[in-house]
């Protein structure tokens, strides 16, 4: 099994829906679990982004990837110069 069949097998995806009026995706699984992400108003909406948060809300779970996020050191780009926080 290659790792497109084995991520297939693990994260069966039965509908996706990308509303770009409301800046929304839904992701629905084959567990009828559902994953949904929200675009901030001043952002500009991508629908490969938000597919990609609700699969990682999916796999991790909403509040353990608030954690995993949260408690990373991040690394910010501004005009070439590397700032890190």
């Amino acid at each position: 099994m290659n790792l497109k069949e084995f991520l297939k097998a693990i994260i069966p995806i039965k509908h996706i829906h990308c509303d770009h009026k409301n800046k929304v995706t839904v992701v629905v699984f084959e567990d009828d679990s559902k994953a949904i992400c929200k675009c901030a108003k001043e952002d500009e909406y991508n629908e490969y982004s938000g597919i990609c948060i609700c699969i990682a809300k999916h796999v991790y779970g909403k509040s353990h990837l608030d954690k995993i996020i949260n408690s990373k050191k991040k690394v910010i780009y501004n005009n070439d110069n590397k700032e890190e926080k």
